[in-house]
């Protein structure tokens, strides 16, 4: 199987999957199913710098309507990944609390927050 490796920030995949263009195949993807504090966790990770696994996606491609060919990338791996990201962007979780994790990281969540964490990428595996 051939793969490329390509680096994208977080905010270009919260975007991508905010507008539709990654999509779940219910064959084989479960729905959300990682508790608050997983989430959390690795977006303790990210700030931390920590290595994540990487996201894998399909490019599918298919025949329009009007017979012109589209293309989305199907998530194959990283659902649980994606939908952490979407969320926190979303403020729908808390970050860890910096009196339990050993962590404060108050500066580099407002930087995320407000400057769309271009600097932060993530691994994507086109397969």
């Amino acid at each position: 199987m051939e793969y490329t490796a390509t680096k994208y920030s977080a905010d270009k995949l919260v975007k991508a999957w905010k507008n539709g263009s990654l999509k779940i195949n219910d064959e084989y993807q479960c729905g959300s199913s990682w508790s608050e504090a997983q989430k959390q966790g690795l977006i303790d990770s990210i700030f931390r710098r920590y290595p994540i696994p990487p996201i894998f996606l399909h490019e599918k491609r298919t025949e329009g309507l009007d017979g012109t060919e589209t293309e989305a990338d199907e998530v194959v791996d990283g659902q649980q990944r994606i939908r952490a990201l979407a969320d926190f962007h979303a403020d729908k979780f808390e970050l860890l609390d910096p009196a339990t994790s050993g962590f404060d990281c108050r500066t580099a969540c407002e930087d995320y927050r407000h400057q769309g964490a271009s600097g932060d990428s993530l691994n994507w595996m086109r397969i």
